[in-house]
């Protein structure tokens, strides 16, 4: 299912995702309480779980640095967290990867794209991030982390930019993927 989102488009390698999420679900539960009731230990205790799960099935997770997708400042502001920065920080303490959630921004404060259509959502999400440190990503294997993927598009125009700053190979790892 993951692999119909991002394979062809990018060259995401590795690209896992932990949960599928459904629009009558657990997962939706779940990712309702960490995005919007302010649960973040939740994804960080899922960041481990997931990291452990991986390890058991004996995928080694190997990059320099994992990159949270970052939400715009304001949003982060009145939220207090960062989901994707959670998930990360969960995975980080398993495997020991550093977590660097200061490295890509967000542009613009757009409204939540959970009621946009999927080819709105690609035209929505071009040139919508920057990497603050280019310097800190050149020549290195990153993975970009995100709380859920839906069409795919957050995720590319994030690729886009790291690309363009000299990253070496992108691997991709969300909390759950849109069924």
């Amino acid at each position: 299912m993951l692999e119909q989102k991002v394979f062809g488009r990018y060259p995401f390698q590795p690209a896992w995702s932990y949960l599928v999420f459904s629009r009558y679900g657990l997962t939706r539960e779940i990712l309702h309480h960490i995005k919007y009731d302010g649960h973040q230990r939740l994804a960080r205790q899922l960041g481990r779980m997931y990291s452990r799960e991986l390890i058991s099935d004996g995928v080694g997770l190997s990059a320099d640095m994992l990159i949270p997708v970052p939400v715009h400042w304001r949003r982060h502001w009145r939220r207090g967290y960062n989901q994707a920065a959670c998930f990360a920080s969960g995975l980080e303490d398993v495997v020991g990867i550093p977590s660097e959630d200061s490295i890509l921004y967000r542009k613009n404060n757009r409204k939540s794209q959970t009621t946009t259509k999927r080819i709105a959502r690609w035209g929505r999400m071009e040139g919508q991030f920057g990497v603050q440190t280019p310097a800190a990503v050149f020549g290195k294997q990153i993975i970009l982390v995100d709380d859920v993927i839906t069409t795919g598009s957050t995720l590319a125009s994030c690729a886009d930019v790291l690309l363009d700053a000299g990253v070496s190979g992108i691997g991709i790892i969300t909390l759950a993927v849109v069924k």
